[in-house]
């Protein structure tokens, strides 16, 4: 399906960067390829690894608050180092975020948040294909 080949490149240049090189998060927790091949496969799904990933990718980018909950803005702020979002797709992100009251105290914890910026960016991208 496209739109998962979509959303698993832009996993994939989050790992990689902007260098080409692995993410500081990515060589952390041993993050490589074919995480995201099995990743692509249902990523609605992710493995505690990816989920890790995703902790540390927030954590670093400054979106986990103090309460540990994300920061909606931040976190768009953050995708858009690796895609740029259509308007509604960052508005239907930060209200799904703001919604969220789970703070990430452990890698699961993260699930809820990457749901919501798949279900967004999938819905972006199969309008737009």
């Amino acid at each position: 399906m496209y739109s998962t080949k979509s959303i698993y490149l832009i996993l994939v240049l989050v790992t990689l960067g902007v260098t080409g090189e692995q993410s500081k998060c990515a060589k952390e927790l041993n993050v490589e390829k074919n995480d995201w091949v099995e990743f692509k496969k249902d990523p609605t799904n992710p493995a505690e690894k990816l989920l890790c990933f995703f902790k540390c990718e927030y954590t670093r980018s400054g979106a986990l608050k103090e309460d540990k909950t994300l920061n909606a803005d931040k976190l768009i702020q953050h995708i858009e180092e690796w895609r740029i979002l259509k308007a509604t797709t960052k508005s239907e992100i930060k209200e799904c975020v703001q919604k969220l009251t789970i703070p990430v105290n452990t890698c699961a914890d993260v699930k809820p948040y990457h749901i919501c910026v798949h279900n967004a960016v999938h819905k972006e991208l199969n309008e737009t294909h």
